[in-house]
């Protein structure tokens, strides 16, 4: 495997593992291996805490999706202090208006859905679609991914109006779960 044979070259620890073990670690959530991907996602924690620090970008994006594992997981009270430390790194070093950002925010939101916080979700879906919007247009899956969070913040909150709104503006959107994971598809076929 390309990862072992990468650890034989550089070392266990080197920081150019990381795009790896973040790749792999996202085609283990995909076919359910949450131990394995949360496993990656702790080691990439370390190197990259230890080479760029507790505040850098990439710290923040890692935290979101071993949060992203938690949540997938139904470990919630894990999830939770990740997503919260994920946006605090993602907004201290990234700003607000970022698309990073944002999905920790979306992520966060999913989270407080699980947890029956509506209205905390509400206010970062919102939060998080209007950054995408003014980054991408109307057809960018991160905008879908928000979406669908939103749809299912009010399917669970039982309003069906607002369920019919998001999933009518969802279908519009071509091929959205194509275009942002076709890649990691292709992976795991």
């Amino acid at each position: 495997m390309f990862a072992i044979a990468l650890e034989k070259t550089y070392g266990p620890e080197h920081h150019l593992l990381v795009p790896t073990w973040l790749t792999m670690a996202r085609i283990y959530q995909a076919k359910k291996d949450y131990t394995k991907a949360e496993e990656l996602l702790q080691k990439a924690l370390v190197v990259v805490e230890k080479k760029q620090g507790y505040e850098h970008p990439l710290m923040g994006k890692i935290l979101n999706m071993l949060g992203a594992v938690y949540i997938a997981d139904g470990k919630y009270a894990k999830a939770e202090s990740v997503c919260q430390r994920a946006v605090k790194v993602l907004e201290a070093s990234l700003g607000a208006d970022n698309d990073y950002t944002a999905m920790a925010f979306n992520n966060l939101a999913k989270l407080y859905i699980h947890q029956g916080k509506y209205r905390e979700a509400q206010n970062l879906c919102r939060r998080s679609l209007a950054t995408l919007e003014n980054i991408f247009d109307q057809n960018h899956p991160n905008i879908a991914a928000v979406l669908d969070t939103m749809d299912q913040l009010h399917l669970k909150a039982g309003n069906v109006t607002e369920v019919a709104k998001l999933q009518q503006r969802i279908e519009k959107i071509p091929e959205r779960k194509q275009l942002a994971y076709g890649a990691i598809a292709e992976a795991i076929k």
